[in-house]
């Protein structure tokens, strides 16, 4: 709950590729948009091509969707969830039991269209038991 600044960083593997400072007090989806689009106009810049990105859940945005899709082949961003998606999710049958940090959990991968619009994307998906089972 303190005032700060909140920086946008783009890299790869190990190596920051891009910085951005943004205002202090900005949202986390402030402008993200804008600021992948620099990124990505820079990489090119330098003939470097992005295969894969990945990204947490403060980029899952139509517009940030968007400007990912055009400028990779593969993205990975971490969805938030709706009352739409939640429902999809439980309504699932075909899960696989695998261990992920040495613990077990169940996966599955479902298509979904977020936003209200017609494109459906790939959600990989995963659950484990709560403490009520």
């Amino acid at each position: 709950m303190s005032k700060g600044y909140f920086p946008s960083v783009a890299s790869i593997g190990k190596h920051t590729v891009y910085f951005e400072n943004r205002n202090g007090n900005t949202n986390v989806k402030y402008e993200q948009h804008d600021t992948l689009l620099k990124t990505f106009e820079l990489l090119k810049s330098h003939n470097i091509e992005i295969n894969c990105a990945r990204m947490d859940c403060c980029s899952f945005t139509r517009d940030v969707i968007k400007v990912v899709e055009l400028n990779t082949k593969r993205f990975y961003i971490r969805a938030m969830r709706c009352d739409d998606l939640s429902t999809k999710i439980k309504e699932h049958k075909e899960w696989k039991t695998v261990i992920i940090n040495n613990k077990k959990v169940e996966v599955a991968s479902i298509y979904y269209k977020p936003f209200n619009e017609d494109k459906q994307y790939r959600y990989v998906v995963s659950r484990e038991p709560n403490t009520t089972g």
